[in-house]
C-alpha cells in the first residue's frame, strides 16, 4: 500500500439508510412523490464524523448533529466537542412535508498510533541515521520500535520519509507522562559502536492528546530535525 504524509486512517461506520419514506397524494390529486431520506458517516480525524446524504427526491435537507449545532449544507463534515453518544437527524423537505432519518453515532476517543517519521534535516552527509523510541520509565525503557536505520543520507535526500510496516500502538500512553526520541548518526548499522547522538527531545502525553498528524522535534543546536507522523483509528 502506497502512504503519504501525514496519513490518517480512516475508521468507518456505514450503517443502512433509513426506509422510504411515501407521503400521500398531493390534495390536488398530483401524483404521488416518493421520498427517501437516509445517510452514512464515517470518522475522518479524532472527533471528527463526516456525513454523506443518500437522500433522493427531497428539495432541502437540515442536519441535527444531536449536540445542539446543525447545518443545511447537503453533507457535510462535523466536530464534536466531547466523547458521548448523539442522535443525529437529517430532514429532508419535498414542497410543505418533512421526512427524517435518526441514527444515534457514539463519538469515541481514538486509538493513538506512531505510523512513522520523517528526518528534515541532518548534520552531516553520507552517514546512516537511526531512530530509537523510549517511555517515561526510570531507565527509559525501550518501547515500540529501538533500531530503525535509514539508508545512507544526504542533503539531497532530505526530507526522508519512513512509514513502518505496521503503525506502532501507543497503549501504554496513559501509564507515561512523555515519550524521548532519540537521534544517532551512525557509520554501520550491526553494532552501537560509533553512533553518536544528535538528537534528545521529548513529545510530551498533554502534546500527544492535541491529535496533530505530525509532531516536530529539533535538536538543541538546531542541526537535526524530525516530524513524528501519527495515526488516529
Amino acid at each position: 500500500m502506497k502512504h503519504y504524509p501525514f496519513l490518517l486512517t480512516l475508521v468507518t461506520a456505514f450503517l443502512a439508510a433509513c426506509s422510504d419514506v411515501n407521503p400521500p397524494s398531493n390534495p390536488g390529486g398530483g401524483q404521488t412523490q416518493n421520498v427517501t431520506i437516509g445517510f452514512t458517516y464515517q470518522m475522518v480525524a479524532p472527533f471528527t464524523y463526516s456525513f454523506t446524504n443518500t437522500s433522493k427526491g427531497a428539495d432541502s435537507y437540515r442536519w441535527d448533529f444531536g449536540d445542539g449545532t446543525w447545518s443545511n449544507d447537503i453533507d457535510v463534515e462535523h466536530l464534536y466537542a466531547a466523547t458521548g453518544s448523539y442522535k443525529v437527524t437529517l430532514t429532508g423537505t419535498a414542497g410543505t412535508q418533512k421526512y427524517d432519518c435518526t441514527k444515534t453515532i457514539t463519538v469515541k476517543q481514538p486509538s493513538i498510533y506512531i505510523a512513522g517519521y520523517t528526518l528534515y534535516k541532518i548534520p552531516y552527509e553520507n552517514k546512516y541515521y537511526k531512530v530509537v523510541c523510549k517511555d517515561d520509565d526510570w531507565f527509559g525503557t525501550n518501547w515500540g520500535f529501538t533500531t530503525v536505520y535509514t539508508p545512507l543520507l544526504d542533503n539531497s535526500d532530505i526530507p526522508y520519509v519512513k512509514y513502518f510496516s505496521s503503525p506502532l500502538l501507543m497503549d501504554l500512553l496513559d501509564g507515561d507522562n512523555y515519550y524521548t526520541f532519540y537521534v544517532y548518526h551512525t557509520t554501520n548499522t550491526s553494532t552501537t559502536s560509533g553512533d553518536t547522538q544528535c538528537l534528545r527531545q521529548k513529545l510530551l502525553k498533554s502534546d500527544i492528546y492535541t491529535y496533530k498528524n505530525e509532531h516536530i522535534l529539533t535538536s538543541d543546536n538546531g542541526q537535526t530535525k524530525i516530524g513524528i507522523l501519527m495515526e488516529y483509528r
